[in-house]
């Protein structure tokens, strides 16, 4: 029975803690790009940030070279989301993309050609990490102007609530077989 409860408590402690932000730094609240690995012209700035006081910015860069801002994020395989909040100019030429692992999980080039001047909430579910320790990294071309990325987000996707209730059931059926195998042995007594 101390077995049961020991997995039902350690399922509870990992579903609820699954929230957390797995990047370090991820406002740039530091002043700096502490956690953070660039390239080029990537700067903090204390201009325009999303929200707190600082942002990312990459600079103008001109092709074929791009802006990179990297992270290695302390993660196991898994599914994860996240979001982060990009400003750019309107303006042509534009590139920004995002890739995961090895993966591009989010590209953007054909929506910074239009529009912008203000900060995008960019949310990207149910990513993929395959290798344990995933790299996490922001690339961008820009030639005209500037962009800030603020407010990075990479938490563990949350089970939707239909897993979790087939796994109460089957706690609940742990449950049911201990106390029925124990009531067994009693009565063979």
């Amino acid at each position: 029975m101390k077995s049961v409860f020991c997995t039902l408590f350690v399922f509870l402690v990992t579903t609820t803690s699954a929230n957390a932000n797995l990047i370090v730094n991820g406002s740039f609240e530091t002043g700096t790009l502490s956690s953070w690995s660039s390239t080029n012209t990537i700067i903090v700035s204390s201009n325009g940030s999303h929200g707190g006081s600082y942002n990312a910015v990459f600079s103008q860069v001109s092709p074929p070279s791009y802006d990179t801002l990297s992270q290695t994020v302390s993660a196991s395989p898994g599914t994860y989301n996240l979001d982060f909040w990009l400003y750019y100019n309107d303006a042509t030429g534009q590139e920004f993309k995002v890739v995961f692992d090895g993966v591009t999980v989010v590209d953007l080039t054909s929506q910074l050609n239009s529009g912008g001047g203000a900060y995008i909430h960019v949310v990207e579910n149910g990513i993929t990490a395959t290798d344990l320790n995933p790299v996490l990294t922001f690339e961008s071309q820009n030639f005209v102007n500037y962009m800030r990325l603020d407010d990075v987000n990479l938490v563990a996707a949350i089970p939707e609530p239909s897993s979790l209730s087939l796994a109460g059931f089957g706690a609940l059926g742990f449950i049911a077989n201990e106390i029925r195998r124990r009531y067994s042995s009693r009565i063979q007594a």
